[in-house]
């Protein structure tokens, strides 16, 4: 968490900011392009992303969101400079429009870090005292997982049990302790989409104390959504002292003065809005503590007088059934040339799709036959590929087969010489072991003359001595 306070050029103006730490994929826009343009706000010029819906709302209802700025200017007649808390301060739209009916410090809250940068340079040209706090707000301080989405210049939070990112939120009491110039803040206004019955009740005990007016959307099906008390919050609010309020419609159009504990009242005005014909979806309800039913009756009464101005100077109401039966004359005075035009205009499209038809199937026929065309050819280039790998196989096998006959005829002709080389050592042993046999005869006779000889010499020798 970081601090910054730093002046700004205008001797009046001192801007405090405080962000908390907020995912860093939240600074990015949803469809990840990052354009600026900018609105002309009460005298202020706002930049804001390419997709908010403001422009476009204001350039409708020229006097939309005006009657915060009235509000701030009424409360700041009976409490002069005690604050404004804007809970939801998106862009800085509010603070502008309240700027420019009052003085009043403003403190700026808002979860959404993406806004929260557009706040910080919007807020700069504001004259007065105004502090910024970049924080998620909710019934309790405590850590929830979810996800923060951001479209068309608004930012909600969806609850997911599965998703592994953590929020942390923080109570409205923690974060004004952090802003102690705001403890005792008149106004109180809630715009979180769904969250603002949470952040009521969770801010119960500063409220009682403080006994700000408060203003709030009040949307029954996204409180119910994000788990809010509901109609509860009235009765709530009955217990800290809080008797009457003021609706609005979703255009700040004001509807009617209410006491809080009316609760049938209630219970069928929540019921219409979701599925009503002139409000979309939620209204604005402004609450007042039973020591301010003074500001009440005046904030009535401003409403009052200027829609009353605004019907005086402003173009008639549409006196509806007399414009339906004009409408219906001249339908009927011209119905049938209109029948006539329509059928025209629905003969001539119906003609223009037929030839239109027609020349696509046209091309898709052409299509068809030239990718037919080059299917031919590539089938018929897929023959001659088999054909040429035909023909080297039956080559190869040729080949194999006339390398193998004259590899035989070359073993045949060494084997051939290898036996001739076999018979002809056979016969030289055979010859060599006549040799050797007959060396061996030579020698044992040679040996028995050797021995014989001189036995015969000496058996000669001995009869001669006997006879004589």
């Amino acid at each position: 968490m970081s601090c910054i306070s730093k002046p700004i050029t205008a001797e009046t103006q001192y801007i405090r900011i405080r962000s908390m730490e907020v995912p860093s994929e939240e600074r990015e826009p949803p469809n990840g392009s990052y354009r600026v343009t900018n609105i002309e706000l009460d005298g202020f010029k706002l930049d804001l992303p390419n997709d908010h819906w403001l422009p476009q709302i204001r350039n409708q209802l020229p006097d939309y969101g005006e009657n915060i700025g009235r509000l701030a200017a009424a409360v700041e007649g009976k409490y002069p400079g005690r604050g404004f808390i804007d809970v939801g301060a998106n862009v800085g739209d509010t603070a502008a429009i309240v700027r420019a009916h009052s003085n009043l410090p403003i403190l700026c809250i808002e979860g959404s870090e993406f806004f929260f940068e557009l706040l910080k340079e919007n807020i700069r040209q504001l004259k007065g005292e105004i502090e910024v706090e970049c924080t998620l707000v909710d019934s309790a301080s405590a850590e929830r997982k979810g996800s923060l989405s951001v479209e068309y210049g608004t930012a909600s939070f969806h609850t997911d049990s599965n998703d592994g990112t953590s929020r942390r939120f923080a109570r409205l009491d923690s974060i004004l302790a952090r802003h102690p110039r705001f403890q005792s803040s008149k106004i109180l206004k809630i715009d979180t989409d769904g969250m603002d019955g949470r952040i009521l009740a969770g801010a119960l005990e500063w409220i009682s104390v403080a006994r700000p007016v408060l203003f709030w959307e009040h949307d029954i099906g996204r409180d119910a959504a994000a788990g809010g008390p509901g109609l509860d919050i009235f009765e709530r609010l009955l217990e800290i002292g809080y008797r009457t309020g003021v609706v609005f419609d979703n255009t700040g159009e004001f509807i009617q003065a209410v006491s809080l504990d009316a609760r049938q009242q209630l219970a069928d005005l929540s019921d219409y809005l979701p599925g009503g014909e002139q409000f979309y979806g939620y209204c604005d309800v402004c609450a007042f503590h039973e020591e301010d039913l003074d500001l009440c009756s005046l904030v009535r009464r401003m409403e009052l007088e200027r829609r009353r101005v605004r019907r005086d100077s402003g173009p008639k109401p549409l006196n509806e059934p007399l414009f339906r039966a004009l409408v219906q004359a001249q339908f009927e005075v011209h119905g049938a040339q209109l029948d006539q035009s329509i059928r025209r205009c629905l003969k001539d499209e119906l003609q223009g799709i037929n030839a239109q038809t027609h020349f696509d199937h046209f091309r898709q026929q052409l299509r068809i036959a030239d990718l037919e065309t080059q299917v031919s050819s590539k089938d018929a280039e897929v023959h001659r590929l088999h054909v040429m790998l035909r023909e080297l196989l039956v080559e190869l096998l040729v080949e194999r087969n006339a390398k193998n006959r004259r590899e035989q005829m070359l073993h045949e002709a060494a084997l051939n010489e290898l036996r001739g080389q076999l018979t002809n050592a056979r016969e030289e042993g055979e010859l060599m072991r006549r040799e050797i046999d007959s060396s061996f005869a030579l020698r044992a006779a040679k040996a028995a003359g050797w021995i014989l000889g001189p036995l015969r010499r000496l058996l000669g020798r001995s009869s001669t001595g006997g006879r004589s």
